[in-house]
Order: structure tokens, then C-alpha cells, then sequence
């Protein structure tokens, strides 16, 4: 969305306020070169990550007339009441539009000053609106005046803001003792989950490095996680969410080791703050969630993408290659080590009662479907009549089969609207049970494009692919490899042919085809059990190249 113009120009912010109630007061002037005869601002909706919004992009738009300011012919200032706007959870940018003589129209960002973002870090400004919603304003990567709407959540009070401020001049008077311990960060979604490559890592460091070496290495976990009792075992080197103690330590880490970016180290969609600051420099190793391979996501974590890391972890030189190849990275920032959390995989799967896993996965242009509107989506259509095919019901009971249908945390609101009559099928939401314990205990796993059944396939089990709207998926998102050739297992493109694919599995007693294993091989540079070390013996390396 706009991510090839030119960025816009500037004008600058002179004074700004909001009030709990959500009255925005904001004040800015134009540059002297700009005669204008009609001025206004926009508070605009944006997609995350996107490039600055113009006057050509879409999405909803709220226009507001302006005054000149007394004895001034370039300063103006807008009054607003947010309450009684018409929101989307989103990022919203604010543009001033300024339209010239000739009817010639441009849109400018409105710029703080370095001392307007430090008032930012130290205040918790914020409005709370009807419907249990609240509007924090922030700056963007150019310093811009922007808008955050979304749903209030436990962690915006006032008081965990404070205890961040605290946080960060505790850090300032202890920066020295804090940067001689070398502390590394390890975190996974959100900081609410411990099923994935990041704590896999911090489990293996916990019993297998000397105690001094383990006492500089934390993991940060929301205590309101069901994933919270996994990690608590490990005591002090566990760090809640939101404490003090998780602000202190991300304030003096030396290295995030994590399979998120950094930005979920902090609450989602949050205000700007002194941590966010000081994470954007530290020294990340990302460990990924699987092979990057099946989804196009340059734009997010390449080297000049919205989310860059220093590191990035893989598991082959096909997939090295992949990485340098499309994301900006040089080989010496590409490691080939393996995936943590496959040094715990064990294959825990029942041929007498065999479970078969269906994991579809997130479809980006679905975000804004309402109940209505996703009911007659194509994915929807698809998966409902297959979930209650009566052909799939009868080949899973004649061979004693279960289907377990694990959804995407994305489809959470709409989970209730998939259904089977089955018996033989389940449906199961995440945080139920972690998911590597869903695939240890498969016979197969079918998808469409998900990361996770490299985790099946590591293990030797059949892979099915399920990708109905595959071109659809190629022009939104795309791949990095050819779904025709080079797909680590059998296709089907409609829901009978996939029905025949997973019978014919079954029959064959769950052994992957020549073609599948073939492929495989390609991706796998290690399948021992011990990725866990290789990641910490590179971080060591890593570590020697960071200046204190």
C-alpha cells in the first residue's frame, strides 16, 4: 500500500493534547514555500507496517476543517472529539492536506520534535472511549504525529507505565553492573506463549549450562499465560510481563535470543516508551517459528523491512540461500543451525488409533471480514464442507481415524463458525495444548501453507497439502518455491481429490512418498538433537562482536 512513493513532506508540530475523554487539540505549522487556500487534517486508517498513507490509498478517512492561527499565515490548529468517530482496531496516521490555488492537493506528516517524543516516553497519554476502547498516540519511524485504536486491555493502566519510567532511571543509575552480567532476553508471541523454538532454547540452557552461565539468561511470560506453569519451574530466570524486572532486564539485555522480533517484547499496539527506545538497539538473534519457505515475508523481516534482526537462524543452505537471497542478509548473518524446538520432537503417533493433523493457516486479506462477511469466504466454504463431508466422516471411522483441526490464533474470533457433526473430528484452539505435542502424537499432517508441517516432516510423516485458492494465495502473499515442483509432499486442489489423498495415506500405513523425502532433504542440514547447542554456541559468537 503505497510502498513505492516518495515520503512525505513535513510540517512541524507545535503544540498537541488529548484528554482521557478523547478531545485532541493538535497545532502545526507548513512550510514557508506552501500557499495554501484550503487546509485540513486526516485521521486515516493504515495498514501496519505500510509505507506513509496518500491521498491515492484507500480505507476509512476522517477529514476535519482547520483555523489559521492568530497572526500567523502558516500555523493552523484542529479541535477534535474522537468519541464520536467511526474506528477499526489500526494504526491511523494523521496527514495534513493542503490544497494550493490551482486546486493541487499534498499531504504532509506532521513532525515532533525530539523534546515532544521524551514527553511521550514519561507521560501516559491516553483516551478511553465508549466500548471499552482506547486511542494512544504515538510517533511513527519518521517522528510523526500518529493514532493507535483498539480494544483496552489489563496492562493500560496508568501504573505499568510508571513502573516502566521507574524501570528505565533504575537502569540509568545501574547501567555498568547491568552491562558486565551480558544478559539475554529469550520471549516468544506476545510474551504469552512457552511452545516454541524461544523457550525450547531457554529449557536447554536451564539444564544444560553451569549455573553462572544460566543466571544471565531470562525468559519473559505473561503469569496470565496457560503456558505460564511451563516456565515457572525455572524461577528467578522467569520474568512476568509488565514487571518491573522484565522492564529492568530488557533495558540492560545484551542480546534478544527469541523466535519473535523484538517488538513482542512490549504490549501490542502500545504507546512509545523509554523500553521500545532502547530495544530498537540491541543485538537480536531471531530463531525463527519454521523453514521459511511457503509465505513471501521480506517486507517484515528483511534487512530494510519493517521488522529487520541481526541474525537470522535456518535450518539448510537451500533455505540460507532463500534468506540472502530475497531478505538482504550476507551469509555470516545467516546461520545454519536447525530449529530449537525439534530437539524435543519424539514421535508419540498411533497406528491403531491413528490422528491425522489439519492445520490451515492465516489469510491476511481475511482480516477486516466481519461473521457475515468471512461465512461466504472461500476458505470458509471449503473448510466447512469438508469438516462435514460424509465421504471424510466414513473413511476416518472405517480405519479408526481421527481428524484434529488445530485453527490459526488469528481465527480465534471466528472459531465458533467451524463445525463438524462428527465424532471423529476435533476441533482444537491454540493454548489448548502446544501445538509440537499435537504433531509428535499425528500419523500425517495436512495444511495449505503453514511453517508448522516442517515440523511433521522432520519426523518422517507425510505431509498432504490443501491449497484450494493457491493462486489467490501466489497474488497476495506469494512463496519462495514452486508449489507445483517443489512441495515436500502430495497436492490436491479440491476437496474430493484431498479426501482420496489422505485415504491412500492411511491405507499405506503413513510412510511419505519417495518425492516427499527427497525434497525434504534439501531443507534438513542437521536432523540430530542438537540445534539447542549449536544455537547457544553461536550466540557465544555472536556475543564477541558486541561493543559495550
Amino acid at each position: 500500500m503505497g510502498d513505492t512513493k516518495p515520503p512525505l513532506r513535513v510540517s512541524d508540530l507545535k503544540s498537541w493534547s488529548l484528554s482521557r475523554k478523547g478531545r485532541l487539540r493538535v497545532s502545526f505549522s507548513l512550510p514557508d514555500d506552501i500557499v495554501p487556500s484550503k487546509v485540513e487534517l486526516l485521521i486515516a486508517q493504515r495498514e501496519d507496517g505500510s509505507s506513509e498513507w496518500s491521498p491515492e490509498d484507500g480505507g476509512l478517512v476522517h477529514r476535519f476543517d482547520t483555523e489559521r492561527e492568530s497572526g500567523s499565515s502558516n500555523e493552523f490548529s484542529v479541535d477534535i472529539d474522537l468519541a464520536t468517530l467511526q474506528w477499526h482496531d489500526a494504526r491511523w496516521a494523521i496527514i495534513v492536506l493542503v490544497t494550493d490555488a490551482n486546486g493541487e492537493i499534498e499531504g504532509l506528516i506532521i513532525k515532533a520534535t525530539i523534546k515532544q517524543r521524551l514527553y511521550m516516553y514519561r507521560h501516559a497519554i491516553q483516551a478511553y472511549l465508549p466500548g471499552n476502547a482506547i486511542v494512544i498516540p504515538y510517533l511513527n519511524s519518521r517522528r510523526a504525529l500518529a493514532l493507535i485504536y483498539r480494544t483496552r486491555e489489563w496492562y493500560d493502566s496508568p501504573w505499568y507505565h510508571a513502573k516502566e519510567v521507574f524501570a528505565w532511571f533504575t537502569y540509568r543509575a545501574l547501567k555498568k553492573p547491568l552491562a558486565k552480567r551480558r544478559i539475554w532476553i529469550v520471549y516468544e508471541k506476545q510474551c504469552e506463549r512457552a511452545q516454541d523454538n524461544g523457550f525450547y532454547f531457554f529449557e536447554w540452557c536451564m539444564k544444560s549450562l553451569p549455573p553462572e552461565e544460566r543466571k544471565r539468561i531470562y525468559f519473559v511470560i505473561d503469569k496470565r499465560s496457560s503456558d505460564y506453569e511451563r516456565a515457572k519451574p525455572y524461577g528467578r530466570q522467569v520474568l512476568s510481563f509488565m514487571s518491573f524486572r522484565h522492564f529492568l532486564y530488557c533495558l540492560g539485555a545484551e542480546m534478544l535470543v527469541a523466535s519473535e522480533t523484538k517488538i513482542h517484547l512490549s504490549p501490542y499496539r502500545s504507546r512509545p516508551s523509554y523500553m521500545k527506545h532502547k530495544l530498537a538497539k540491541t543485538m537480536t538473534f531471531f530463531l525463527q517459528h519454521g523453514v521459511m519457505a511457503f509465505k513471501r515475508t521480506e517486507k517484515r523481516m528483511g534487512a530494510t523491512g519493517w521488522h529487520p534482526v541481526d541474525y537470522f537462524l535456518v535450518s539448510s543452505k537451500a533455505e540460507q540461500d532463500v534468506i540472502t537471497g530475497n531478505f538482504g542478509y550476507d551469509d555470516a548473518h545467516v546461520p545454519i543451525l536447525g530449529q530449537a524446538r525439534w530437539d524435543a520432537l519424539e514421535d508419540h503417533s498411533d497406528q491403531g488409533a491413528p490422528r491425522i493433523l489439519l492445520m490451515p493457516t492465516w489469510r491476511e486479506w481475511l482480516s477486516d471480514a466481519n461473521s457475515d462477511e468471512f461465512v461466504t469466504t472461500d476458505f470458509f466454504t471449503n473448510y466447512s464442507e469438508l469438516l462435514n463431508s460424509p465421504k471424510l466422516a466414513e473413511v476416518l471411522e472405517s480405519h479408526n481415524a481421527t481428524l484434529q483441526v488445530f485453527l490459526h490464533p488469528l481465527f480465534l474470533e471466528r472459531a465458533n463458525l467451524l463445525s463438524s457433526s462428527s465424532p471423529r473430528i476435533q476441533i482444537i484452539k491454540p493454548g489448548e495444548t502446544p501445538l509440537n505435542q499435537i504433531i509428535m502424537g499425528c500419523s500425517a499432517m495436512v495444511t495449505d501453507y503453514s511453517s508448522a508441517v516442517w515440523d511433521a516432516i522432520y519426523q518422517g510423516k507425510p505431509a498432504i497439502f490443501f491449497q484450494f485458492d493457491r493462486a489467490l494465495y501466489l497474488e497476495k502473499t506469494g512463496s519462495y518455491i514452486d508449489f507445483e515442483t517443489d512441495l515436500p509432499g502430495e497436492c490436491y486442489l479440491d476437496i474430493d481429490g484431498l479426501i482420496e489423498g489422505l485415504q491412500t495415506t492411511i491405507e499405506g500405513g503413513f510412510v511419505p512418498s519417495e518425492r516427499q523425502e527427497e525434497v525434504s532433504r534439501r531443507w534438513f542440514a542437521h536432523r540430530d538433537a542438537n540445534n539447542c547447542k549449536r544455537i547457544y554456541e553461536c550466540a557465544c559468537e555472536i556475543e564477541k562482536t558486541i561493543t559495550q
